[in-house]
């Protein structure tokens, strides 16, 4: 369920920044204008041979690199999470290979944690260059404003309302949760007696019939 959520949630950023910088494109060519022609797009208004007017054009370069580089920092936060060592528990004791192998996957994420941190440093001398050099003060601003919106609905408004409320169904659905009542301990009795059938072989749910020692 949670890694659903995740792929969800990369869907929604997907989405958001088609349709903002489709709309970007459009608004832009809404707003211009055809010197010398009317009603013509940018297209055909260079094949008439008139002079197109760029319209209010927002930075579509200040709203992808701020909202790709806040995405990439939540992303990140992955990374805090990541264990020190195989998981043990009093029923399972990793062997030498599963150390191993978490040894060569921990170096995998170590390395695509250096290469998130290598492309966030360019994304910030892109943003550096993009900021000095080109659109205007306003085209700027309101790209990095749509940015952060996009990053605050992905990420925070998003998983609240979720359709699937993952949020509410795994507080609801944790072992906690259900310990608390009759009904999801009954619930995880079921689920422990599916997985593990013998704990029921010695269990009779008959009450005993208490026979006499002695004839009538």
């Amino acid at each position: 369920m949670k890694a659903l959520s995740n792929l969800v949630r990369l869907g929604v950023a997907t989405c958001l920044w088609y349709f903002c910088t489709s709309f970007f494109v459009h608004f832009e060519r809404r707003t211009g204008q055809c010197h010398g022609f009317e009603a013509l797009s940018r297209h055909h208004c260079s094949d008439k041979g008139g002079k197109w007017i760029p319209g209010f054009d927002i930075s579509g370069h200040c709203f992808l690199l701020i909202y790709s580089v806040l995405i990439m920092c939540e992303e990140a936060v992955a990374f805090k999470n990541w264990p020190t060592s195989p998981k043990t528990t009093p029923q399972h004791i990793p062997s030498a290979r599963e150390y191993v192998e978490f040894h060569v996957a921990s170096g995998h994420v170590q390395y695509l944690f250096i290469a998130m941190a290598v492309f966030h440093f360019l994304w910030d001398v892109q943003l550096v260059i993009t900021t000095l050099y080109y659109h205007t003060l306003s085209h700027k601003f309101l790209g990095a404003l749509i940015g952060i919106i996009c990053w605050f609905s992905t990420y925070h408004i998003w998983p609240v309302y979720f359709p699937m409320k993952v949020n509410r169904k795994l507080k609801v659905g944790s072992v906690e949760a259900r310990m608390k009542t009759v009904g999801g301990r009954q619930i995880i009795m079921r689920r422990v007696l599916q997985e593990k059938p013998f704990l029921g072989w010695g269990h009779d749910p008959r009450e005993p019939v208490t026979k006499l020692s002695y004839p009538l």
